[in-house]
Formats: structure tokens, sequence, C-alpha cells
């Protein structure tokens, strides 16, 4: 693919919309461009990648293999499309395999270069981990509208009216820092809060939201629009996929776990429902919050975004599992 050619390539891409023509020409000059024939593939499931791909040409297709119901098809991928983010953000093995339908020509961002923008063009970094939170939240939409078919086939019971009636009746309460039970010393401590400066955990302390929350509290509904994220302090939160009252649980999320509906990405609704599964402390930062950061405390706005990069992608992983968790279900039954 001539420079040309490539350029008008990328043009169309997601990646493209968020980063400037200068930061196009460094991509270009270190990254590589890479070829796959039809038939072989770019990821194997189980497998870690060294890095990401994005597809400038060609199709390719994600498929799993289910253990007793051989390979589930589980969709395409064109021009534009990020391959591999599950090894770049979260740094696991890959939960499904992507083989090339036809020629497909990619550009690969090895996972050094990666990290080496992080040091020396964050800003670069953080655009090109904006475009990969867009294109994994438009694959969530996908996989909740193939998980919700499944649990109206399945034989998942409902919540009954009594357990809906207890969760309405668990709001979230705002509380003091001093509420909390933990000193500002023993947050320095702890992951995330350890690699910021006094002066950053400050800011987050004073600007953020402390709540306090009984079990089975709603924190993002299903289909709510809010672009605030929260971080579990004590406690942990239950992500879920919901069609008609039936209750499919995505992962359970320990203290110090970043979440946001994908509402703060796109704007639309969120398809994902968060609630406690017991009594939890949350910091909230609201959509004000994250903006002020981002125009004052662009540091520490780059390292909650990465957590919130990574929330989306572990999503899509418990997302792509369940999915073919109830898939494999509907074949055995």
């Amino acid at each position: 693919m001539e420079t040309a050619e490539l350029k008008k390539a990328l043009s169309e891409t997601r990646l493209c919309k968020y980063l400037t023509s200068a930061e196009i020409e460094v991509l270009l000059t270190y990254c590589k461009i890479l070829q796959f024939e039809m038939g072989k593939e770019l990821l194997h499931q189980g497998k870690k990648t060294a890095g990401i791909f994005v597809i400038l040409s060609g199709t390719a297709i994600m498929t799993a293999k289910i253990l007793g119901a051989g390979t589930l098809d589980l969709g395409t991928l064109q021009r534009g499309d990020f391959v591999g983010e599950t090894s770049l953000i979260e740094r696991t093995p890959n939960t499904i395999s992507v083989t090339a339908a036809q020629v497909v020509q990619v550009l690969f961002i090895a996972g050094t270069y990666f990290e080496t923008l992080a040091l020396l063009f964050p800003e670069t970094k953080y655009h090109i981990s904006k475009a990969v939170a867009e294109d994994v939240c438009l694959r969530l939409k996908e996989l909740q509208k193939k998980i919700s078919f499944y649990i109206l086939q399945s034989h998942m019971i409902a919540k009954s009216f009594f357990g809906e009636v207890m969760q309405s009746l668990t709001w979230p309460h705002e509380i003091k820092f001093e509420e909390i039970g933990v000193s500002h010393e023993q947050f320095r401590r702890l992951n995330f809060f350890k690699d910021l400066t006094d002066d950053a955990c400050d800011t987050l302390f004073k600007l953020g939201a402390f709540i306090a929350t009984a079990n089975l509290c709603p924190i993002i509904k299903q289909g709510e629009t809010t672009s605030a994220c929260y971080i579990i302090l004590r406690g942990a939160v239950q992500s879920s996929i919901i069609q008609d009252n039936k209750y499919a649980k995505l992962a359970v999320l320990p203290p110090l776990k970043f979440f946001a509906g994908s509402s703060y990405i796109d704007g639309s609704p969120s398809v994902i429902d968060f609630s406690t599964c017991e009594k939890t402390i949350l910091l909230k930062l609201s959509d004000k919050t994250l903006q002020f950061l981002q125009e004052n405390h662009i540091t520490l706005w780059y390292k909650i975004f990465d957590e919130l990069c990574l929330s989306f992608v572990s999503l899509e992983n418990s997302a792509n599992k369940l999915g073919i968790r109830l898939n494999s279900e509907l074949y055995n039954r």
C-alpha cells in the first residue's frame, strides 16, 4: 500500500477521528503495516498479542471455540476496527480468535511503542485510547443485543417483585471523607492513589463525592444516560445485562476498580447495569469534575482515562465470555 493510499485508508478509520495529521505521521513512521493472507490468524484465542491492530483493508472473522459445541461465529471486522485491545490494555490472553476472511492489511501498534508514547507523547496515547474505548463501546452494544436474545431463550429466573421493591429502596447517599474510616495516609498506600502526587490526591478528594450505599443499590441503570464515573473504595459492584427483569452477571468489580456507563464515551444510554452486591463506598466523579480535570490537571486525567479504558475492555471480555456461555447452554439444551 503506497503512502498516499495508506493515509487515505487511515483517514477513514475511527483512529483518525482523534489523531492530528502530525500524530498520524508519527504513527506511520514508527508503526508497521502488516498483511495477513486469507485464512491467517491475527489473534488466537487463549494467547497474547504484542500489540494492537487497526484494520486498513479487507475483513476478518471473530470466532470462539466452545467446549462441546465447536466454533462460534461472533461477527465480522472491517476497516477502522481495532483487534487485540485485550492484550494491549488488559494485558491478558485473547478471549477470541480473529482470522482474515480475505487479504487483510493492518496498522500494527506495538505494546512497547504504546507505552513509550505514555512517556514521550502522552496526548497521542490518550487519543489512541479514546478511539479504542469508542470501538469497544460499539462492540459492547452488539454483545448486549446478542446476550439479551440469549436471555430471552434461557430458563433464567426473573427477579421477584420483593427484590424489585428492595432495590428501589436502596438509594446511595453522600457522606463526608471522615465517615469512611480510612485516613489520607492509608489511601496513599493503595494502588492507583499511591502513584499520584499529594496535589493530585487532594484534588480528587476535594472535587469527588464520597457515596455510601447499601446492598443491591443501583449505581448506573441499564438504559440510563450519565457521564459520571466511579471508583470503588470499599465493597463490590456487580455489572450485569438485564432483559425482561432477568439478570445475567458479567463480573463483580472489587475495590479500586473504575467503572462508567457508555454514555461517557459516546453519549448513548448505558448498555450495562451496575449495582452494589454488598455495602459499598464509592468516589463519584461527575461529568463536570471530569471536564475540570481534563482542562486543569491533564496528567491526572490521563491516569483516570487509562483506568476507564481498561474498565471498558474488561467489560467487553466479560460480555464475550457470557455470550459464549449462554450460546453454549442453548446449544446443549
